[in-house]
């Protein structure tokens, strides 16, 4: 082969051909970089084919974007699937270097207290913002409308009116005080936000969240999936109450499963950015997202919020 001496890719390190215009590895186009010598391609070192990032050639998983390697050499690692601890993690030095000179700011995930406050703070926000458009608070007042017509005939035997209750969800927070009160009108806005998303693309998010739960490409985590399968109990009992939990409370763990699927769809909202938050593992220091275990982790909670108001509905 023709390797022109001191002509290698600037992103990925491969040595290139006299000829050659762009990187026959990554695609970055080509610059010729004096050096002393040929450079010689490191047989320890593999390029995820995803991000164009390097990683030691006993890797099994890409460090930076989660890619899996079709070919990797194990060395040592007695990992099978499924054998994740789901907090912090340190990939154990796989990458030779700096990984913070390779991290966009963009990339790094923020700690979950963090997480958890941006998005209360992102919550109250945008509560404040809707008052500033109109057409924001429609659905709001029909709702709210709603659910004081639907208060004032609790109990009613009409049909019409238990099937709007339980639709709506307008027995979260009645006969409970304090958190209980609170629990259950957040029921009400995981609800009344679950049938605003039906009419603006929600159902869409739904499938591709549902693709990525059925995705192979990125490995899963049943340490991560049996987490979420809890939180998703405790956030039923939170909205509907274990006493008041029954049929006529259900919708609320049904709504909790799919706006949860239409997160992962999206990737991005407070339900996606906190699983994040909480499924990040660490190289070198720096917490980097792990798309296969948050992935795990919403779709527990799905399945915990579902099984749960399935099972107070039957007992």
């Amino acid at each position: 082969m023709n390797i022109e001496a001191g002509k290698r890719c600037r992103k990925c390190g491969k040595s290139l051909l006299a000829e050659d215009k762009f990187c026959t590895n990554c695609g970055t186009r080509v610059e010729a970089i004096p050096l002393k010598e040929p450079v010689k391609e490191n047989p320890a070192e593999q390029v995820c084919p995803k991000c164009g990032q390097r990683a030691a050639a006993s890797a099994k998983f890409c460090w930076k974007c989660g890619y899996k390697f079709e070919a990797s050499v194990s060395s040592g690692d007695t990992t099978q699937p499924g054998e994740f601890v789901l907090m912090d993690i340190s990939d154990g030095g796989d990458y030779e270097g700096s990984p913070s000179e390779d991290i966009h700011e963009s990339d790094k995930i923020a700690s979950p207290a963090g997480t958890i406050f941006s998005a209360i703070a992102s919550f109250f926000g945008g509560i404040f913002k809707s008052f500033a458009s109109p057409k924001n608070l429609i659905p709001c007042a029909v709702l709210g409308i709603l659910w004081t017509f639907l208060g004032r005939y609790r109990g009613s035997e009409n049909i019409l009116i238990r099937f709007l209750s339980w639709l709506t969800f307008a027995e979260g927070g009645f006969g409970r005080r304090g958190l209980g009160f609170l629990g259950g009108i957040a029921g009400k806005g995981v609800v009344g936000a679950t049938l605003v998303s039906v009419f603006s693309g929600g159902i869409s998010r739904f499938g591709s969240g549902f693709k990525a739960l059925l995705n192979n490409k990125e490995k899963k985590s049943l340490a991560a999936m049996l987490v979420g399968w809890i939180m998703g109990i405790f956030l039923y009992i939170s909205f509907a109450g274990l006493a008041r939990a029954s049929a006529a409370t259900s919708l609320a763990g049904f709504a909790g499963a799919v706006l949860s699927v239409e997160a992962l769809g999206e990737g991005e909202g407070w339900i996606y950015r906190i699983a994040q938050s909480l499924t990040a593992g660490k190289t070198k220091g720096i917490r980097i997202d792990k798309p296969g275990k948050t992935a795990s982790l919403i779709g527990g909670m799905a399945v915990g919020l579902v099984t749960t108001a399935l099972g107070l509905m039957v007992f």
